[in-house]
């Protein structure tokens, strides 16, 4: 696979630089996530309360409302 690449510069090289950003983003995204995780973030149910609301949506939002409430909120408290 790593041939493959190298061997597709040629052809592309001008996409090198685009790799790189990639690859650095998905590392800063890891890192704060991983940060985040630690932090405690998933130990306190902020969506859960910032989205229990007492008239739900009505429509298309309405069903995924219902799905929030039955599958993911119920398990998150």
């Amino acid at each position: 696979m790593l041939v493959a690449f190298l061997e597709s510069i040629k052809y592309v090289g001008h996409l090198w630089p685009v790799a790189l950003i990639r690859v650095v983003l998905g590392y800063q995204y890891l890192k704060l996530f991983f940060l985040r995780l630690q932090s405690g973030y998933l130990d306190h149910a902020y969506i859960s309360e910032r989205l229990d609301i007492s008239h739900p949506p009505t429509g298309l939002g309405g069903i995924y409302f219902d799905v929030f409430k039955s599958l993911i909120q119920s398990q998150w408290l």
